[in-house]
């Protein structure tokens, strides 16, 4: 059941704060330990805080200068609470505090343009994160101190475990499988923490047309739908879900214009 809908109004000031600080251009969702869900907005670029009651609280950012995501693609929180936004036309991995949005730093990212981010389990005491490299179609497994390869996957192509620019990452604790988003491809993968290949699932694409790695927009050539064998558009984020205290399972999904809160029947 459809619950609640956020669409964004063309005369907000975009570093209005409160009830009215709804999102511009919402690419991504994550909703937080909290119970919060933070929508990056790529119009600021900033992220609209949304409480537990789905009501806009506050706005961290818009960010400029160095601080600025030129292309924000998905963001993710660590462990630690340190927002972490992909960059992909810096090719690097911006930080932030969850508690003002405080700019804390970039690290480079060995991608040709990332696109996806998740954080993955510690591998020991270290440290590791997953990036989707729409440019390179691969997925990596690298170290956020430094941004350093620790383990790769994928590889340009068609068949099972092999990529075609890959956008949006999801981990998923309890299965232990790391969701990519195949957008080249029109289908899901998932992996495993160290970007081994596990299983694909969807009826893949009705065409290949030749790689941009610069292309940002839709797989679907101009004035070309889907067809029968093909799939929809997968460049989209995964869903934010979580199972609240009443029972009902909750999930906010974005469209990239609005933020739309769904309610599932309890198991």
């Amino acid at each position: 059941a459809r619950e609640a809908s956020f669409a964004p109004a063309d005369e907000m000031p975009r570093a209005r704060e409160g009830p009215e600080a709804r999102p511009y251009e919402p690419i991504d969702l994550v909703r937080a330990p909290d119970g919060a869900i933070l929508a990056l907005d790529a119009n600021g670029p900033r992220i609209v805080e949304l409480d537990a009651a789905w009501r806009p609280v506050r706005v961290l950012g818009p960010w400029t200068g160095e601080a600025r995501p030129v292309i924000p693609a998905q963001f993710a929180i660590d462990r630690d609470g340190t927002l972490l936004v992909v960059d992909a036309a810096a090719r690097g991995l911006k930080r932030y505090a969850r508690a003002d949005g405080a700019f804390l730093g970039a690290t480079p990212l060995p991608a040709r343009r990332p696109m996806g981010l998740a954080v993955l389990p510690d591998a020991g005491t270290a440290r590791r994160l997953a990036i989707a490299d729409a440019g390179g179609d691969r997925l990596l497994v690298v170290d956020p101190s430094g941004g350093e390869v620790v383990a790769s996957g994928g590889g340009t192509g068609t068949k099972p475990g092999e990529l075609w620019e890959p956008s949006s990452l999801a981990w998923s604790p309890e299965l232990g499988r790391l969701f990519v988003s195949d957008h080249g491809n029109h289908r899901l993968q998932s992996f495993d923490a160290g970007a081994g290949w596990a299983s694909t699932f969807g009826i893949g694409r009705a065409w290949v047309r030749p790689k941009d790695p610069m292309r940002t927009g839709p797989v679907n050539p101009s004035g070309s739908a889907p067809s029968a064998d093909g799939a929809a558009d997968t460049r989209a984020q995964f869903p934010s879900e979580a199972r609240d205290p009443d029972g009902w399972r909750r999930v906010a999904a974005t469209d990239g214009a609005v933020v739309v809160r769904y309610r599932f029947t309890p198991d």
